[in-house]
């Protein structure tokens, strides 16, 4: 782990990480991120740059759509905010939004760029906005990194060992290389969660994104999201080899 993140008394979740990986044998050099031979340094530039592109045209067309001179039919978003989002749906496997959603991604951008506190916003989006909140999300972190935490099935999955007393389904995992044991995995993963409670899957996120802000600083934000990711992955592949591994996790939901 990077000297940024050491500190001299290990926070709670990298107590939880580490009593996981002890449990399963996992080396803590595992959860070093690599996304498609990427590393994190890489993985971190290039959301920088969707970030800065999203944002400026964000406000780009924000500005343009509080100008007293623009028509009805001008402050329809431009081409170059619906691209931006366009590429980081692209970057999350995200490959078949329609026309329509992109555009209702984009509408709900120029409506959250009217608020100065993001922040406040965070659970009228969640549960009066966009339908799709596992897509929806990425747009969310590429446009504002510090409020939101990306929905993923990986860190979703590691967040259900680490806490099993928490509540939120596993979104479905996307993308043409997506293993079938992943679905399987999430699935049954689901199916424990519904014999403790239901809830949407809107709310699942907000839980989710509660517990994510409450355990982390928001300097170790990226951080831990990446080697969540990593973890979740590497309980995968023990799953593979061992379908039983869910059954402690399905005792600890049921006390």
């Amino acid at each position: 782990m990077s000297n940024q993140y050491k500190e001299d008394i290990p926070n709670e979740l990298e107590c939880k990480i580490k009593a996981i990986c002890d449990k399963y044998k996992i080396p803590q050099s595992s959860l070093e991120y690599n996304w498609n031979g990427l590393n994190e340094a890489f993985i971190n530039l290039l959301f920088q740059y969707y970030n800065l592109q999203i944002t400026k045209a964000v406000q780009k067309d924000f500005e343009r759509k509080q100008s007293p001179n623009t028509s009805s039919g001008d402050s329809e978003p431009s081409d170059d905010l619906r691209q931006c989002i366009t590429n980081v749906l692209n970057w999350g496997g995200i490959h078949s939004a329609s026309e329509e959603t992109i555009k209702e991604y984009a509408l709900q951008l120029l409506e959250m760029e009217s608020v100065k506190d993001k922040k406040e916003e965070v659970k009228k989006v969640i549960t009066e906005k966009v339908e799709n909140i596992s897509s929806w999300t990425k747009v969310l972190a590429a446009y504002a990194p510090d409020c939101f935490w990306i929905y993923d099935s990986r860190v979703a999955i590691a967040l259900r060992f680490l806490y099993p007393e928490t509540n939120w389904f596993i979104p479905q995992a996307h993308g043409v290389n997506v293993q079938k044991e992943v679905s399987e995995m999430r699935n049954k993963l689901n199916e424990i969660n519904k014999k403790k409670k239901s809830m949407t899957k809107k709310l699942s996120y907000l839980e989710y994104y509660n517990l994510l802000n409450t355990t982390c600083s928001p300097h170790e934000r990226g951080h831990y999201e990446k080697r969540l990711f990593m973890l979740g992955g590497l309980l995968l592949d023990h799953y593979k080899d061992n379908k039983n591994i869910l059954d402690d996790l399905a005792r600890s939901i049921k006390r």
